[in-house]
C-alpha cells in the first residue's frame, strides 16, 4: 500500500475512535494513543485496567497492574506511553527504561516505538522528524534528546545514564516469566536485582510502572500486590467479560474450558498456580497396565516423533513414542505404550523409525511430526519411504506445538482428560518422568516430553475423539 493511502486508512480509523480531535489527544496517554496509534486502538471501548493505567501513566503516578494475557497492557503502559512522554513531555521525561525477562520482548517494544517515530505519518506531521542518535536495536535517542532503553531482568541496570541522566520512567513489562518464579532461590533472584540493580540507578523518585502476570505471590509482582502497590484486574467479574468488545464471555467460558481451570486462573484472572501445575499433573500420573504387546487394544493408536540433527554429545537425542488413547472409568486415558530414545544419523532418522514401530505400522492411525524446518522435510521423505513399503494408509501428521513447555506439560494433562497419562513399564520409564518433573523453559533435555506432547497436542487441535477438559 502505498503511502497516500495508507494515510487515508488510517484517518478513517482515527475518525471512528470516538472523534478525538487532535487537540485532546495530548490529554492523556490513552486519548493520545487512540488518535495517533489506532491500528492499536480500533475497539471503541477500552477495560478498567486501561482507565487505571492511562490515569498512572498520563500524571507519572507508579503504579503496579495485573491483567489478563493478550489484554493490550503492553500497548498501552510500554508503547503508547514511552511515545507520549517522549513527543509531548520532552522537558519532564528524558529516559526511559523498559526491562522483560525476555529480551526479545523488550527489544521488541523499542523497536515499534522506533518504528512508529520513523513512518507514523501523523507522528511526523505533529512532531516532525524526531529520528536522532543513537537509533539502535535496543537503544534510541530522539531528536527531542529522550533515550529509550531496553533491559533484562537480572542484568545489571547501572551505567545506562547519559550525561549524567538517570532513568527518570521505568516500565516494567512481564518481567517475570515462569523460570524467574519456580524456585526461592529464582524469586530471590529477581527481588535483589530489583532492589540492588534498579532502585539505586535510576531517578530520585523515578516513577516505576510493573505490569504482567502473577505467576507466585512471592515474586516481585506479587509482593508488591500485597503491600497495596497496585491492583488486580480479571477477565471475568461475576461470570461477565471486563471487556466483552475484545472478548466476550462466551470466548472466554470456551477459553476457560480449553486451557483449564488452574492454568486460566493464572493466565486471565490473577490467581497464581504457585506450584499448582506440576502437583497436578503429577496426581494424575499413573502406571499403565498395557504392555508394548497390545497397541491393538486401543481405539485410537499414535506414534510421535521428535528429531535432533547433531549427533555431538551436548546434542538433543531423536525420540519416538507410542500412545493410545482410551476410555477409562474417570475419562480420557492417554497410555505411553513404548518409548525410544538415541542420537540417529539424519540419513538412517526414516529407517530407523520404521524399524522401531515394526508390526504395529499395521495399527497405528499415524505419525505425528513437528511442522517447521528440518522435521517438515523428514515428514515428507517418511512419506515416500512409506509409500514405496505400499504402507499407504498410514497417516503423516503435521502439528506445531505452541507455548512454553510448563504452559504445555499442564496443557497435556488438562488434554489428556479426566483419566491422566498412564506410562507403561518401559525401559525409558524413569527417564521420562525425570523430564516430566523437571521440565522448564531451558530444560536441557525433553526430548521424550516433546514425543508424548506432539500427539496429544495434535489430537486436541484437531478433535479426534477427545474432550479438552472434563
Amino acid at each position: 500500500m502505498i503511502a497516500a493511502e495508507m494515510k487515508t486508512q488510517l484517518d478513517k480509523m482515527r475518525k471512528q475512535v470516538e472523534g478525538i480531535e487532535q487537540e485532546e489527544a495530548s490529554r492523556s496517554v490513552l486519548s493520545w494513543g487512540r488518535y495517533y496509534l489506532p491500528h492499536f486502538y480500533y475497539r471503541e471501548t477500552q477495560s478498567d485496567l486501561h482507565y487505571h493505567l492511562n490515569y498512572h501513566l498520563t500524571n507519572l503516578e507508579p503504579t503496579t497492574a495485573v491483567g489478563p494475557r493478550e489484554w493490550s497492557k503492553s500497548t498501552l503502559s510500554t508503547i503508547s506511553a514511552p511515545l507520549f512522554h517522549a513527543l509531548e513531555n520532552p522537558d519532564k521525561v528524558r529516559s526511559i527504561l523498559i526491562c522483560s525477562s525476555d529480551p526479545t520482548l523488550s527489544a521488541g517494544f523499542v523497536r515499534q516505538i522506533r518504528e512508529e517515530i520513523e513512518v507514523n505519518q501523523a507522528i511526523k506531521d505533529k512532531y516532525g522528524n524526531q529520528v536522532g542518535w543513537p537509533w539502535r536495536e535496543r537503544h534510541i535517542r530522539t531528536a527531542g534528546g529522550v533515550n529509550i532503553r531496553a533491559g533484562r531482568t537480572c542484568r545489571p541496570v547501572r551505567g545506562i545514564m547519559d550525561k549524567g541522566e538517570r532513568p527518570d520512567m521505568v516500565i516494567l513489562d512481564d518481567a517475570e516469566i515462569e523460570r524467574d518464579v519456580r524456585t526461592h532461590n529464582a524469586r530471590k533472584n529477581v527481588n535483589t536485582w530489583y532492589k540492588a540493580s534498579v532502585l539505586p540507578s535510576i531517578a530520585k523518585n523515578a516513577p516505576i510502572f510493573h505490569v504482567g502476570t502473577l505467576l507466585h505471590w512471592q515474586s516481585l509482582i506479587g509482593q508488591k500486590i500485597k503491600s497495596g502497590e497496585g491492583k488486580i484486574f480479571r477477565a471475568l467479574e461475576d461470570g461477565k467479560s471486563t471487556w466483552p468488545e475484545h472478548r466476550t464471555t462466551e470466548e472466554l467460558l470456551r477459553q476457560l474450558a480449553s486451557m483449564g481451570e488452574l492454568f486460566f486462573n493464572q493466565e486471565m484472572m490473577g490467581v497464581p498456580s504457585e506450584g499448582g501445575i506440576l502437583a497436578d499433573f503429577l496426581s494424575n500420573l499413573a502406571v499403565s497396565k498395557f504392555s508394548t504387546t497390545e497397541l491393538r487394544k486401543f481405539p485410537e493408536k499414535w506414534v510421535g516423533v521428535d528429531l535432533a540433527k547433531s549427533l555431538t554429545d551436548q546434542a538433543d537425542y531423536t525420540a519416538f513414542s507410542k500412545l493410545g488413547f482410551i476410555k477409562g472409568p474417570k475419562g480420557e486415558e492417554v497410555h505411553v505404550i513404548d518409548l525410544h530414545m538415541e542420537r540417529i544419523e539424519i540419513p538412517r532418522q526414516v529407517e530407523a523409525l520404521i524399524d522401531w514401530i515394526g508390526e504395529d505400522i499395521h495399527l497405528i492411525d499415524g505419525i505425528v511430526v513437528e511442522d517447521i524446518g528440518y522435521q517438515e522435510a523428514f515428514a515428507y521423505a517418511l512419506e515416500e519411504e512409506l509409500d514405496k513399503r505400499r504402507l499407504t494408509k498410514v497417516e503423516v501428521c503435521r502439528y506445531t506445538p505452541l507455548r512454553s513447555k510448563l504452559s504445555r506439560l499442564y496443557g497435556l494433562l488438562k488434554r489428556a482428560g479426566g483419566g491422566g497419562l498412564h506410562i507403561g513399564n518401559i525401559p525409558l520409564r524413569t527417564t521420562c518422568i525425570r523430564q516430566l518433573i523437571n521440565i522448564e523453559d531451558d530444560a536441557e533435555n525433553d526430548d521424550l516430553v516433546d514425543a508424548i506432547d506432539i500427539i496429544v497436542a495434535y489430537q486436541a487441535a484437531t478433535h479426534l475423539r477427545m474432550r479438552l477438559t472434563k
